[in-house]
């Protein structure tokens, strides 16, 4: 079985990218948006992990941790914050958490930090001939299912460049579209994929909104004013939805406006509408 997990972390974005990133890689994970209701959560789950927030409201993680040792000593505790706050890190690994994150998560030390905590073995994906920079292995029959379905979907692959200046999300996401068979290129900014645009051909743009140097609307009325033939569709996303915004979007070209949040299958219903109408 594969091992379980505990988030706790009340950023959402960073929450879901946890989820989704671990989920991907065979945990079973459980998300709770502050240290009280973690432990809650501790009150009727059974995990094998918890990862952990260090700067949360109601309850922050350096709590949370002495209530975790005190009641529950046996499950491993890996700390997350940002470097700024490595002496509050420093402090919970002397009050007993077994590792430390610094944030921005680094997506591959994630994978190899937990699985080494958590009780699982981490191996090297390259090896296993899968897309993602990581993977566990669990020795069941689902990761083999999982890699063989891969294999059969990398033929004629409909090409995606994924624009967004949050790393682990693009990460996330693009390991998610080369499960359905999409092959996929990252970008941070809506500048760096008009530049894509110019070199590679794309079947689809999914463009976040809120980037620096050029947001996603920006990028889509820049991409407007191109030939014909350097305009891929676009998929708009944004966490901030609103009419004039939507509208806006749709006016500069964007074939979908999302809502973030959005549910996994919502987005590839999208992507196969849109691609599947060109």
């Amino acid at each position: 079985m594969a091992p379980s997990i505990l988030v706790v972390e009340d950023e959402q974005d960073i929450s879901m990218m946890l989820h989704d990133r671990l989920s991907f890689q065979g945990f079973v994970v459980t998300t709770a948006r502050d240290g009280a209701e973690g432990l809650a959560m501790l009150e009727v789950l059974i995990v094998d992990g918890i990862l952990l927030d260090i700067q949360m409201p109601v309850m922050d993680g350096l709590s949370m941790l002495e209530q975790v040792r005190e009641r529950f000593p046996s499950i491993p505790v890996i700390v997350m914050s940002a470097e700024l706050n490595k002496k509050k890190l420093l402090k919970a690994i002397e009050r007993g958490a077994h590792d430390y994150l610094l944030k921005p998560i680094d997506v591959d030390l994630l994978a190899k930090k937990c699985s080494t905590a958590f009780g699982a073995s981490w191996v090297d994906s390259d090896r296993e001939g899968t897309p993602s920079a990581t993977k566990l292995n669990y020795h069941d029959s689902s990761s083999t299912n999982v890699s063989g379905g891969i294999k059969k979907v990398m033929n004629n692959m409909k090409r995606i460049l994924i624009v967004d200046d949050f790393k682990s999300g693009r990460q996330v996401l693009r390991e998610k579209l080369e499960i359905y068979g999409y092959a996929c290129q990252e970008v941070e900014n809506g500048s760096e994929a008009l530049k894509a645009i110019e070199t590679d051909r794309f079947d689809l743009v999914i463009t976040d909104n809120k980037m620096p140097v050029m947001t996603g609307l920006e990028f889509l009325q820049s991409l407007a004013e191109r030939p014909e033939d350097q305009r891929p569709p676009a998929i708009f996303l944004t966490g901030q939805l609103s009419d004039p915004l939507s509208k806006a979007a749709q006016n500069a070209g964007a074939w979908a406006v999302m809502q973030k949040p959005y549910k996994d299958q919502e987005l590839i219903s999208e992507i196969t509408r849109v691609i599947e109408s060109r």
